[in-house]
């Protein structure tokens, strides 16, 4: 009989089950109660198992030492019942098989989450890069146009005054207002051609010439 016997517990039994019962029984079974021939062997033995099991260290010891003895037992009767044997308050070796599977069962789930995560991350980051580099080609292409339509806008309006000065048959170079014409014509009709003119400091020098001759035409007109 082992000590949970003794007190009529279940190795389940919490710490305030096991001070309750050992009170109950120590009412009943002391020798200055009870007079029966036994009650002073039985006291004795309900106070060992009472400092066991009261004691967590002391009661981890003794369970351990029960489930070995248990398994022994069983091995005794069956040699190959080592995978079966159970106890009412723990597990035997085939349940400890079994809950080592399960933790590694879920041991690899999490690798494998971890490693959908990391892939996911990654594909979140070159997602990021691609529409940072989108917004910045974006950018850099409205600046083109901005300054493309700048462009449009002045030889535009060069133009139109131009246009006026030869309704009202008032002098001005033909050629000079030919080739503002032709610039802009260019402009309009090729975004790349302007694009590249843009970036070339040679284009920029002529289109340049070209708003300097128009501008100082205007002022010998003025004068």
């Amino acid at each position: 009989m082992n000590y949970y016997d003794l007190l009529k517990l279940s190795p389940k039994a919490s710490s305030k089950d096991i001070n309750d019962k050992h009170r109950t029984l120590a009412k009943k079974y002391h020798p200055d109660i009870n007079s029966s021939k036994d009650a002073h062997e039985k006291m004795t033995k309900l106070n060992e198992a009472y400092e066991v099991l009261s004691d967590k260290n002391k009661r981890r010891e003794y369970d351990n030492k029960l489930i070995n003895d248990l398994q022994q037992q069983k091995l005794k009767i069956d040699p190959n019942a080592g995978r079966t044997v159970k106890t009412g308050w723990r597990h035997g070796s085939a349940d400890i098989d079994k809950r080592t599977e399960k933790a590694e069962l879920l041991r690899r789930k999490a690798e494998e989450r971890l490693k959908t995560e990391e892939a996911q991350r990654v594909v979140r980051a070159e997602m990021a890069q691609k529409r940072a580099e989108e917004a910045a080609r974006k950018k850099r292409h409205d600046e083109v146009k901005t300054d493309r339509q700048k462009l449009i806008d002045t030889l535009s309006s060069l133009i139109s005054e131009n246009d006026f000065k030869l309704r009202k048959k008032e002098e001005t170079k033909d050629d000079l207002h030919n080739a503002v014409k032709v610039l802009l014509s260019l402009v309009k009709n090729n975004g790349a051609h302007m694009q590249r003119m843009a970036e070339e400091n040679e284009r920029r020098k002529r289109i340049n010439e070209i708003l300097a001759l128009v501008k100082n035409n205007n002022k010998d007109e003025m004068v």
